[in-house]
């Protein structure tokens, strides 16, 4: 079991960024906000070969848009698909043999660690050591250029001033070194592999990048595999706290290696899913320590098991259903409680879809934000920490499985001695008093350009 040192970590100073004015440019980097993709093997589809489906879900909602289609017209064949700056080559994409997509692992390749810090140097066993230094230039359109200094040791870059003594976060990366020829080599491969086994070892390579792959060929063959580098930590460190950098029993052995990592060929069901939920299972070494929830996963199943003869129409009606395993689980909870009220009987009346004009939706996810700040907030965080993790961070987003089975716990410390029955009410008092607009209204977006919003008229396309 984890040792936690609760009175060290609340003695760590967090710092601001190296720059603090990239704090605005935070919110034009891409997110992973979630994705999923599956493959059926060929014995299932009408045409006898795989058919294979992507949902990166990179946000859409900037311009210019994070994902670029290609074409490339190659001697031999020519590769259709999409690409992100800085990769060269298909990220996604299909060529004469082959059709692949990726999702996200949430596999865990940063660690930190807490170093006790003083006048540069930090802490260890045999005596105080320097931090490494070093300057960097950053050059400001029509301003002076900018320096900064960066520290790091063996662990990694350290966030703030090693001068003042005090305990500060080291951050490290597990692609940090090591890791650019087998991502470059990797991904330049890919148009010449034939074979679904082929490419698995190519997406083995790309160790910087923690993605589930999903593979299919025109034989019908069909694969995942993980890619990605972790650190191969000691027993009982979970990676999900800091901990000290002066105890090496802390330390990472290296980094699991890549035949570890999950991995699945023609599973006899007939069909791979990954939707960013627990597929440790499929290695030899857990390397995904928080997953999201499995409700996409499972939906997917549900579309897919059993049938055969599938064709592209079905994988179509696949991508856009709007169903929700998590709101079916909360509403049978909620529906024996309903008010009957308007508003009580649009939500009783809701089938769990997502439409556009569903007011139900609406409803629903006021009652289920209204749960989450009753028992979350009132039961130990307060709403306004709550508030704010759910409107500026990705928390809830990436993590709501994890706090879903306690919301749909019969009994938990978060429920600060009150029923879960009383809870639910109060949420529904509360989530049914909202204006039950159409669900489409509430998920509008303006698209902004990352360079030209707001210095040049909307009218002009930016």
């Amino acid at each position: 079991e984890e040792e936690i040192d609760v009175e060290l970590i609340r003695q760590v100073r967090l710092e601001e960024p190296l720059v603090p004015a990239a704090r605005r440019w935070l919110g034009a980097l891409p997110r992973m906000n979630a994705s999923n993709n599956w493959a059926v093997a060929g014995d299932r589809t009408r045409s006898g070969r795989a058919l294979v489906c992507g949902d990166p879900h990179l946000e859409v909602n900037r311009l210019p848009a994070i994902w670029q289609e290609l074409v490339m017209r190659l001697p031999e064949q020519t590769l259709t698909g999409a690409g992100i700056p800085g990769v060269p080559g298909m990220v996604i994409g299909r060529t004469r043999h082959l059709a692949w997509s990726a999702t996200y692992a949430f596999m865990d390749m940063l660690d930190y660690r807490i170093e006790h810090c003083r006048d540069g140097h930090y802490r260890r066993a045999d005596g105080w050591k320097p931090f490494r230094m070093r300057q960097e230039e950053i050059r400001v359109k029509k301003g002076a250029p900018q320096t900064v200094t960066v520290y790091e040791n063996e662990h990694g870059v350290l966030e703030g001033d090693p001068g003042p003594e005090g305990y500060r976060l080291v951050l490290g990366w597990s692609g940090r070194r090591g890791c650019g020829a087998g991502m470059f080599n990797g991904v330049l491969g890919l148009p010449h592999a034939a074979t679904a086994p082929e490419a698995l070892t190519l997406f083995r390579r790309l160790d910087a990048a923690a993605f589930p792959w999903v593979v299919g060929d025109t034989a019908g063959h069909i694969g995942y595999q993980m890619s990605g580098r972790c650190y191969d930590r000691p027993p009982g460190v979970s990676g999900l706290l800091p901990t000290p950098g002066w105890e090496p029993r802390y330390d990472p052995r290296g980094f699991i290696p890549m035949e570890d990592l999950p991995t699945q060929i023609d599973p006899a069901e007939g069909f791979i899913v990954t939707a960013n939920q627990d597929l440790n299972h499929l290695g030899r070494a857990r390397v995904i320590n928080l997953p999201m929830g499995a409700y996409r996963a499972e939906r997917i199943r549900q579309r897919l098991e059993g049938r055969r003869g599938l064709t592209a129409a079905d994988m179509q009606a696949v991508h856009f259903d709007l169903y929700s395993l998590q709101a079916e689980a909360f509403l049978a909870q909620l529906k024996p409680l309903l008010p009957d009220t308007p508003h009580g009987r649009l939500l009783a009346a809701w089938d769990g879809t997502y439409t556009a004009d569903s007011q139900g939706a609406t409803l629903f996810e006021a009652v289920y934000r209204a749960l989450v700040r009753v028992v979350f907030g009132d039961g130990g965080l307060g709403r306004e920490v709550v508030d704010h993790i759910l409107t500026e961070t990705g928390l809830f987003n990436d993590y709501y499985a994890n706090l879903d089975r306690i919301l749909l716990a019969p009994d938990s410390a978060w429920f600060s001695g009150r029923a879960r029955e009383d809870l639910l009410r109060q949420a529904l008092t509360e989530g049914l008093a909202e204006l039950p607009r159409p669900y489409g209204e509430t998920r509008q977006v303006v698209l902004s350009h990352l360079l030209f919003g707001g210095k040049l008229p909307r009218f002009l396309g930016f």
